[in-house]
């Protein structure tokens, strides 16, 4: 989403439906497009505003200990997409 808003047009009117805070940002980086949220009256994912800094070190200091308290296992096609989205997002911060 972030490289699609990048690389569109000037003027070019997009719709997203997503964390409303992804598409704030969008909108306010991007002023030459008209960014729109999809559903401009949902709330705020709860879920995505917990994952904070300390949390992710906390995280990481725990893979790297080798622990590993909160596995979510899954069907490995679903294994799989979740990566590919994973990876791709990753990528796109490098």
């Amino acid at each position: 989403m972030i490289n699609y808003v990048k690389q569109a047009p000037v003027g070019t009117r997009i719709a997203i439906g997503t964390d409303n805070n992804l598409v704030g940002r969008l909108k306010a980086n991007h002023p030459t497009k008209k960014v729109m949220f999809l559903n401009p009256f949902s709330c705020a994912c709860i879920l995505m505003n917990r994952i904070d800094l300390p949390h992710l070190a906390w995280t990481m200091d725990q893979l790297a200990a080798g622990k590993s308290g909160h596995v979510i296992k899954v069907d490995s096609q679903t294994a799989y997409w979740a990566k590919q989205a994973l990876d791709r997002m990753l990528k796109l911060s490098l």
